[in-house]
């Protein structure tokens, strides 16, 4: 009957994390964070000892497995998988850190041209960035040609929805050679403008890669006359004639 209990409880707070992790507790994510490593027994305790001990989540995954080991309920299968668990979110942080580059087209230009010059097929990168600049998500496209745009535009907006950026630039390659923007690259670039203003984004450059050389929509002021003739209002004015 006790074990009945504790399944009950523990879908009850399974479904809690599903429907709303955010609402969750700090003791309560701890919790549920040593369900996997502790099955059939109340684990609800332990995260108070736990957290009583070290002060906050942070502190429990922090601690040396010694340290861990002081508090009562917690053997070495609980303090290794703790710590484990701790060093996984720890380089998950730092990975975060090194991605987190805040976006200058003249500072990254030669890793730009780096990443895209050396690829044989066309293929196409949207950057995605916050208030502030900071790269939030890069989404690649297939490689081929600009016509890839009109499958990948519900990907686009899936990730507008995940990581609400502020900003957006699309970067692609010209294996060509030719740093020269073609129709295909204004239509492209009209389509994602129309696609950003419709979800509250800006998009502020297109990227163009051939060879050891990089060309840029915004510098070039091109990008003023593409959003000019692909405005939201334009459209809306032509629809109305």
């Amino acid at each position: 009957m006790e074990k009945d209990i504790h399944k009950g409880h523990r879908d009850r707070m399974m479904q809690r994390a599903f429907d709303n992790p955010q609402g969750l507790a700090e003791h309560e994510l701890l919790e549920v964070l040593l369900y996997r490593i502790i099955p059939r027994v109340d684990t609800n305790p332990l995260a108070h000892r736990l957290l009583r001990a070290f002060g906050d989540l942070n502190g429990v995954l922090s601690a040396s497995p010694s340290e861990l080991a002081t508090v009562e309920g917690v053997g070495k299968k609980v303090a290794a998988e703790l710590v484990i668990l701790g060093k996984i979110f720890e380089n998950v942080k730092e990975q975060k850190k090194k991605k987190v580059v805040a976006w200058s087209f003249h500072v990254l230009k030669d890793q730009i041209i780096e990443q895209f010059s050396k690829l044989t097929k066309e293929s196409t990168t949207v950057i995605m960035l916050d208030k502030k600049y900071n790269i939030l998500h890069e989404l690649p496209w297939l490689s081929g040609t600009a016509d890839n745009i009109s499958i990948s535009t519900l990907e686009i907006v899936k990730s507008f929805a995940v990581f609400k950026p502020k900003f957006l630039i699309v970067v692609h390659n010209h294996p060509s050679g030719s740093l020269d923007p073609s129709d295909e690259d204004d239509f492209t670039t009209k389509k994602l403008n129309v696609l950003c203003e419709i979800h509250g984004v800006s998009l502020i450059d297109h990227i163009i890669v051939a060879g050891n050389d990089a060309y840029s929509y915004c510098t070039s002021g091109r990008l003023t006359k593409v959003k000019e003739v692909s405005s939201l209002n334009k459209i809306m004015d032509k629809i109305k004639e």
